[in-house]
């Protein structure tokens, strides 16, 4: 592990990002990726999670909102210095050598594709209130779980811009649907439905620190824009705006919604719905029940196609550095690794068929794939919010010290989101999570030690 006060540079046998002529990725493209990739199943599904708790969760919404916002700003500061493939990857790699950077690889790999699984499984819920067949089986939830991710990997198998695109215009599809529901939901709120501020269940800080993750996870993508840089034109400045522009619009867009739900919504029976955003639309709209539904599996594919671009270009990133299998830093003719899609999303087939095969309800089942999802995505946050702090500590370079102390301070508050929210999902989700840490240790010596291969 390199010396925190000797920020590692790129290793000179890096395989070079892709030549500027042939990046595809333009700023309403890496908006409308970020966009999409955060507004996913988090939004549609969570209100049914966050019920438990009361209205106070609105709080920990606000108080998550915060936090992503100064880890996209710390992201956005790092983008514009370090605009390589990876985003978080090649953040923490510059900031404290291989191992770390490997680490980081590691765990953001692994919240990526059980990300998927995760949306996966709130496909189905949404699925099954326009299918009913889907609805009542678990059979086929399974089969439209596992068709669902398949057919978004050979969509993805296309390249990085058809996906954007395809994400993009997903992206406005779904959004439309919530601002209308924002809309005519505020004039028909019911406060008797809001129910005890927190229930009895809970205190006020442990209820606030408990759906901290859970919240976490509807924030999930706003980093997106980094990860693919080698295919975004103009990355210094396209995937700052974007991160920014794109955090910015959905934090205040999930505030409202989560209020609108809870406002329509009587709190016994949110915290049974497989729907949250359906039940919220037919209780103000009569009839917008199953216009949600489709909204909802709209957006649920939409955010899954985000992932699954994003979730081969970390192993892709690390395996032009040797820190992953070699394999991994192949692509196809069409620019595409082919190898990190389709491994990223046989892994997402494997956790979602696992716990849909468990039993439980389907909102039990998707808080267990999200509190692993979140620990492990937090991870890497916390390694880039350092590679900031350290950036800011050991730069000499002409930078105003006022900018300097406003970048360390971001960082810092970034940093302290993530350590407080891998804390309150939980002593299982961290056990969980720490078997698959301790695998990554061995995974980094096996490939430390192997000859490196040219992709």
């Amino acid at each position: 592990m390199a010396a925190v006060t000797a920020p590692a540079a790129p290793s000179p046998d890096r395989t070079p990002d892709r030549a500027p002529a042939t990046r595809r990725i333009t700023l309403p493209l890496a908006t409308g990726l970020v966009i999409g990739t955060m507004i996913g199943s988090g939004i549609f599904t969570l209100p049914a999670s966050l019920a438990k708790f009361g209205p106070v969760s609105l709080v920990a919404f606000a108080v998550t909102a915060f936090g992503s916002i100064m880890l996209a700003l710390a992201f956005a500061s790092l983008a514009r210095r370090i605009p390589e493939t990876g985003g978080p990857y090649a953040f923490a790699r510059t900031g404290f050598g291989d191992f770390m950077g490997f680490e980081t690889a590691w765990n953001y790999w692994i919240g990526l594709w059980v990300s998927v699984g995760a949306i996966a499984v709130s496909f189905t819920g949404y699925l099954g209130e326009l299918v009913p067949a889907v609805g009542e089986s678990r059979t086929w939830q399974v089969v439209a779980a596992v068709g669902a991710i398949t057919l978004l990997t050979l969509l993805n198998a296309l390249g990085t811009a058809v996906g954007g695109v395809v994400t993009t215009v997903l992206t406005v599809l779904k959004v439309v649907p919530l601002v209308i529901l924002v809309a005519v939901g505020l004039f028909r709120i019911d406060w008797a439905n809001f129910g005890p501020f927190v229930t009895a269940d809970y205190s006020f800080f442990g209820a606030i620190l408990a759906a901290l993750p859970l919240t976490l996870f509807a924030f999930i993508g706003f980093e997106s824009a980094t990860v693919p840089a080698g295919d975004v034109e103009n990355p210094e400045k396209t995937i700052p705006r974007a991160t920014i522009l794109g955090s910015v619009s959905v934090a205040a867009l999930y505030l409202l919604v989560t209020f609108v739900v809870f406002g329509t919504v009587p709190n016994a029976e949110l915290q049974e719905s497989a729907a949250p955003l359906a039940d919220s639309a037919t209780s103000v709209m009569g009839v917008g029940g199953t216009f949600m539904s489709l909204a909802a599996v709209v957006s649920t594919l939409g955010a899954m196609t985000g992932l699954i671009l994003i979730q081969a270009q970390v192993p892709l990133a690390a395996g032009r550095d040797h820190l992953f299998p070699s394999v991994f830093a192949r692509t196809s003719p069409r620019g595409v690794p082919l190898v990190g899609i389709v491994v990223s999303s046989l892994l997402a087939v494997v956790v979602t068929v696992a716990n849909l095969s468990g039993g439980g309800g389907l909102v039990e089942v998707y808080e267990k794939i999200v509190l692993l999802s979140t620990v492990a995505t937090l991870v890497p946050y916390a390694f880039s919010a350092g590679a900031e702090m350290v950036w800011v500590a050991t730069t000499r370079t002409a930078v105003p010290r006022a900018r300097l102390a406003r970048n360390f301070v971001v960082a810092l508050l970034g940093f302290g989101y993530a350590v407080v929210a891998i804390i309150g999902a939980g002593s299982e989700s961290v056990y969980l999570w720490v078997p698959l840490f301790l695998l990554g240790v061995i995974a980094y010596v096996w490939v430390l030690h192997r000859p490196a291969a040219t992709p």
